[in-house]
């Protein structure tokens, strides 16, 4: 069982990118499920969602406390329990500005950094960073393909916001790199 926790705050739609991973996962013939964690629903609260996606049934109906991978969209996020359980060999998928100073501990995990910000900015004109972390993601991971991808977001936008979310999909996947 593949699991991934994403942190982020209301808004830059993490509920969005696991709800759309899921379906992606489902339409490649795997098991997923998505949950997601908010407290009261208001833009720039913390949110937690989560997705596990399996080649079998999932049984398991629980938060993710050991996850295999983390995207976080904010580097303030990290002060938090955003990496709680992350092992050694996990992935943490990070939005952050290039040139930026990293002030804590050196990484005990696999990080990998893009500015999803920027991406969004340019692509959508929103600063809803959601699917360039999943490109992201998916490039560090192999969890899915591109293409299973955009027939999903395909069906969850208009076309026109669908083929900006496009985009900034393409453009997460190709300017992750590892920190």
């Amino acid at each position: 069982m593949y699991q991934v926790r994403f942190c982020g705050f209301g808004g830059e739609g993490v509920v969005k990118a696991a709800d759309i991973m899921g379906k992606a996962a489902v339409r490649a013939g795997k098991w997923a499920h998505s949950l997601p964690l908010f407290g009261t629903e208001m833009r720039g609260a913390p949110v937690k969602a989560f997705l596990r996606m399996d080649e079998q049934p999932i049984k398991l109906k629980c938060y993710i406390y050991r996850p295999d991978a983390v995207v976080v969209t904010s580097p303030v996020l990290l002060s938090t329990d955003a990496l709680a359980g992350v092992p050694l060999d996990g992935h943490v998928i990070l939005n952050w500005r290039p040139g930026a100073a990293w002030t804590g501990a050196e990484p005990r995990y696999q990080l990998h950094v893009l500015d999803a910000l920027d991406i969004a900015l340019r692509t959508i004109g929103k600063p809803i960073i959601n699917i360039a972390l999943v490109g992201a993601l998916v490039r560090v991971t192999g969890s899915l393909t591109l293409e299973v991808l955009e027939e999903v977001i395909g069906e969850e936008f208009s076309p026109e916001l669908a083929s900006k979310n496009i985009r900034a999909l393409h453009e997460g996947y190709e300017s992750v790199a590892r920190w």
